[in-house]
């Protein structure tokens, strides 16, 4: 966990809140990111396990962010 300031903006918020309502990382989650966020699913991913990490995150979300980090130990 990072323990430098860091705040959370718009686009953090709504990438976890993408990840809370669909998290079975689904073509579905890939469509909605572009359609939502104009990024790729690759940028949406790395951000969000870049946010699982962070104190403000973690605060904000922590039952996603417990789930992402699960997620990347497997």
């Amino acid at each position: 966990m990072q323990t430098e300031e860091f705040e959370l903006t718009a686009v953090d918020r709504e990438i976890l809140a993408i990840a809370r309502k669909h998290p079975a990382w689904s073509g579905l989650v890939d469509a909605l990111v572009r359609e939502r966020l104009g990024m790729t699913s690759a940028a949406f991913y790395q951000r969000l396990v870049f946010l699982s990490r962070q104190r403000a995150a973690i605060e904000h979300d922590p039952m996603t962010t417990r789930m992402v980090r699960e997620w990347r130990r497997r």
